[in-house]
């Protein structure tokens, strides 16, 4: 190729695992062009670059062909600037990104949290596990909490809060506050 260190060949078979991973066919040049620049600037090689990216675009939502760029410069600044390598922070996204998505985090949340993690020197696969096992008891208690199926309510200020203290705390709190004891007493 005239215009990247990667071979033709390369960008080929890069847009292969691509299209296996189920990237859209119009992202495909850019996928096989940011995998290509993490080939170069990463300790990731060609086909870990192009497997990660290719199964967190199907997992999660906000990134595509226009955003895999950013992506990958947030994988290298991380890298570059933490206190752990592309390769471990690309390797804990892949491992929590599909409970991240499905509580509603962002690619630069997961990236983030992934480069944490990965700065404590966790193996990989434990971390992944441990922070997708709390993630998903999180997003299942705060479920069932705000079902209205619970006799709690969660708030911030009110967790576990009874529902008959709660409307007494928040009375109490449009009311001043300071009859809060003497309602909660009756």
């Amino acid at each position: 190729s005239s215009t990247n260190v990667t071979s033709a060949d390369q960008i080929l078979s890069i847009q292969a695992i691509g299209g296996e991973l189920g990237v859209a066919t119009e992202d495909l040049k850019t996928f096989a062009e940011t995998v290509s620049n993490l080939d170069v600037a990463t300790d990731l090689n060609a086909e870990e670059a192009a497997t990660s990216l290719g199964q967190l675009d199907n997992i999660l939502n906000d990134l595509n062909g226009s955003t895999m760029p950013n992506f990958a410069d947030a994988l290298v600044r991380l890298g570059n600037n933490g206190a752990s390598t592309e390769s471990a922070i690309a390797d804990i996204a892949s491992r929590i990104g599909a409970m991240a998505s499905i509580i509603g985090m962002s690619t630069p949340d997961v990236l983030a949290w992934a480069s944490t993690i990965a700065s404590t020197g966790q193996g990989t696969e434990a971390a992944g596990t441990a922070i997708s096992k709390t993630m998903s008891d999180i997003e299942t208690a705060v479920a069932y909490v705000t079902s209205g199926t619970d006799k709690y309510v969660a708030t911030p200020d009110a967790v576990n809060m009874l529902k008959a203290e709660y409307a007494l705390w928040m009375y109490a709190t449009q009311a001043g506050g300071d009859d809060y004891l003497a309602l909660a007493d009756e």
